[in-house]
């Protein structure tokens, strides 16, 4: 019984540490998140963001982002690159904070409003990774961004700030 219990003990130990190792230096990361969506209040909306980044020091990545999002009123585009912390707890679950810098291109058409703008995104996240296997992660994120131009859509036009939240899967080579 107590060989069994070392063995276990032993695994357990082992597999927590299997996940810090991915966010070791020099380990690669690469995530994907996107939306379909064929009924919305806008139309069809296709929305897709990825990234990918390096540790360059143990449980902190940088990198390169880029997506689009799509809809019948609202498209847009952007580019940028992002920094982040992951709080290695030796755990399946990751918590991480970070921070962005982007470039998006929009064109709105919603009621009194016709308009393309282009603006610099400051965004500030944070969230959790939970590994499901060793080089896969799930992860989500909320995330506060702050535009040098009104470039979000609102209910009632565009403004400079908005809030979402996002999930995506990462991995990691």
């Amino acid at each position: 019984m107590h060989k069994i219990i070392t063995f276990l003990i032993i695994g357990f130990m082992a597999t927590n540490l299997s996940y810090g190792a991915m966010l070791s230096q020099g380990t690669g990361e690469v995530s994907i998140d996107g939306i379909l969506d064929f009924d919305t209040a806008n139309g069809s909306l296709f929305s897709m963001h990825v990234g990918s980044g390096k540790f360059f020091w143990d449980g902190i990545e940088i990198g390169l982002k880029g997506g689009f999002s799509i809809d019948d009123r609202v498209e847009s585009i952007g580019l940028g690159v992002f920094t982040e912390y992951d709080f290695d707890n030796g755990t399946e679950m990751v918590p991480f904070v970070g921070i962005s810098l982007d470039y998006e291109y929009v064109e709105i058409k919603i009621a009194r409003v016709d308009e393309s703008s282009g603006a610099l995104v400051l965004g500030f996240n944070a969230g959790l990774k939970y590994f499901l296997v060793e080089n896969v992660a799930l992860a989500g994120k909320g995330e506060l961004r702050f535009a040098t131009d009104d470039v979000f859509a609102e209910d009632n036009g565009v403004g400079a700030t908005d809030f979402r939240f996002t999930l995506g899967l990462r991995f990691f080579y």
